[in-house]
């Protein structure tokens, strides 16, 4: 959607918002359809109360559900902080998104910048207000009961496999990240290296050159050389091969490779139930092979899958680097949020 044909626009958001009072929830899709449901109707005395004081606890607050149907690469994405994860990628063309009552007061009206609902959440984030769904499949009876929509892969925002594939971040998020500093959010922040990490990978994922400044500047540092592999990445996507393997080889094994290894497995299955089984097969296997994944393989595989034009190569070589992207913030988060003897 362009800014003179948006998905969402501040006035409208607000209109509904002002609904969202008493029992009244409200339901967004990524088609742009919005719907109401109190969700005490239909239950029993009994149930009722109890759903009551749910509601009571989780009053104010937004449920923001991807929909990906059976694939893979959203898994990093649930495991992040809210915040994080809303910082990431913008939810507004995939993800649907449940408001509760009273959350005009928790966390205000909508304004009128670029993407409003994505600056909303991120806003209700902050305030702790916002939270992924956990699971991968949203249940048809919750809520409104209405069916997810169908939904083009194209529509959803993933980096690209190289630079400047994706229009730049809103002049609102890219403030916030260039002014990002873990401690302001996480203030039991145990390695500094791994905080800056953090801030790198933020801008990586929003193809913003200061990533490149911020991981240099801890070479060789944090409790996984989290800021190397951010560097790595960086390379692999300028195209730079060499000078991304080079990286790589600095950052050798890492604890995210083998949830890595798991996911290309899942493709390979996929190609092989698909009965589309060819040259891809062997091209995936090399990504993981005897189940130790392989970062050399990938920075050949992206290069492959570009030159070849083929769309089903793209779209799986996207995927996995979105999940390793994201696996990689939540581990940079990890390592600096957590003491080295242990967790905080």
């Amino acid at each position: 959607m362009s800014r003179l044909d948006p998905i969402w626009t501040a006035g409208r958001l607000n209109e509904a918002l002002a609904k969202a009072e008493g029992d009244i929830h409200l339901d967004l899709g990524p088609d742009g359809k919005i719907d109401t449901f109190d969700d005490l109707i239909g239950l029993s005395p009994q149930t009722r109360e109890s759903q009551r004081e749910m509601s009571r606890r989780h009053r104010g607050t937004a449920l923001v559900q991807p929909i990906t149907g059976a694939d893979e690469f959203d898994k990093g994405l649930r495991q992040l902080p809210p915040l994080l994860a809303l910082l990431s990628i913008n939810p507004e063309p995939w993800c649907r998104i449940q408001i509760s009552p009273g959350a005009l007061d928790s966390v205000g009206l909508f304004f009128d910048y670029t993407n409003p609902l994505w600056e909303w959440l991120v806003r209700a984030a902050r305030a702790g207000r916002a939270h992924l769904w956990p699971f991968r499949n949203f249940p048809t009876d919750f809520g409104s009961g209405r069916e997810n929509p169908a939904l083009d892969k194209d529509a959803i925002p993933l980096p690209g496999l190289v630079h400047g594939g994706q229009k730049g971040p809103p002049a609102w998020l890219r403030a916030l990240l260039e002014d990002f500093e873990l401690v302001r959010i996480a203030p039991k922040v145990q390695s500094n290296p791994d905080a800056i990490a953090v801030a790198a990978g933020l801008m990586e994922m929003h193809d913003l050159g200061a990533s490149h400044e911020l991981a240099q500047s801890i070479e060789g540092q944090g409790q996984h050389r989290a800021g190397d592999y951010w560097h790595a990445i960086h390379h692999r996507r300028e195209p730079d091969a060499s000078n991304a393997k080079y990286w790589f080889r600095k950052v050798g094994s890492h604890p995210i490779h083998e949830a890595l290894a798991i996911a290309s497995r899942s493709f390979l299955s996929v190609e092989v139930i698909l009965d589309q089984a060819s040259a891809t097969d062997k091209v995936i296997e090399r990504l993981a092979p005897n189940g130790v994944w392989d970062s050399f393989a990938f920075v050949d595989f992206c290069n492959q899958s570009l030159a070849s034009k083929d769309s089903r190569l793209v779209w799986i070589a996207r995927q996995l680097q979105f999940l390793e992207m994201t696996l990689l913030l939540d581990s940079a988060y990890e390592d600096a949020t957590t003491d080295a003897g242990g967790r905080s």
